[in-house]
């Protein structure tokens, strides 16, 4: 399903901030989320040490993703010091899941590890295999 890119992509910046640039190479990956998952709920790739949205896209109106941006980012920020303090040589994150009953919500960090990809699906529309798999495809 093709999806028009200004048509599809929103960006957002934290409060009190001024708009972030666009950023081509996070709207691409977006992009091709919202192309691979098209029943996806939202979609953001998120600058991990700062949590400033690059670029997203929201299937539901009022999502505020630039306040759970710099959220997600620091869940995975504290995931990394976990997994230093527990000595785990050589590990990295894979992916975090945070499930509710509707929803499933995905966190991966993009090759260079300097770039978080959030991404949310219906647990009754999407399964987690496939979403994890279309992760892995758009991460590759």
């Amino acid at each position: 399903m093709k999806l028009p890119l200004l048509d599809r992509i929103v960006r957002l910046a934290p409060l009190g901030a001024a708009a972030a640039p666009p950023d081509a190479a996070a709207a691409a990956v977006v992009q091709r989320l919202c192309e691979a998952l098209p029943e996806l709920l939202a979609a953001a790739v998120i600058e991990l040490q700062t949590g400033r949205l690059l670029a997203s896209h929201s299937q539901q109106r009022g999502l505020t993703l630039g306040r759970a941006a710099q959220h997600h980012a620091a869940i995975v920020r504290q995931k990394q010091q976990a997994v230093a303090a527990l000595r785990l040589e050589g590990e990295q994150i894979a992916d975090i899941l945070i499930s509710t009953r509707e929803q499933l919500h995905l966190l991966r960090l993009l090759p260079g590890g300097q770039r978080l990809l959030y991404l949310a699906v219906s647990a009754h529309d999407t399964n987690l295999a496939v979403a994890r798999s279309v992760l892995h495809d758009v991460t590759a």
